[in-house]
């Protein structure tokens, strides 16, 4: 493998999971900073706030999130 990343979930209006997300008030469309979600900095100065949405919906926090993603992607370093 010459490479992989570790990403935050991002769902998708329309999707089985979104919608789950909106009826159960994890998520409100209005408030999806879209453009932070698909279009981050080279520096990722973005990435927190995906991991902040993700953390509504699962046990982890945002730094738990984002220090996995970390030691996944060093996983394959060379």
């Amino acid at each position: 493998m010459d490479g992989a990343a570790f990403n935050v979930l991002i769902p998708l209006p329309g999707t089985p999971l979104m919608n789950y997300l909106l009826k159960n008030n994890f998520l409100a469309l209005e408030e999806i900073k879209w453009d932070y979600l698909f279009a981050r900095s080279i520096k990722g100065e973005h990435f927190d706030y995906s991991a902040r949405l993700a953390s509504r919906w699962c046990e982890l926090s945002s730094k738990e999130i984002i220090q996995f993603c970390d030691e996944g992607t060093k996983m394959f370093e060379k």
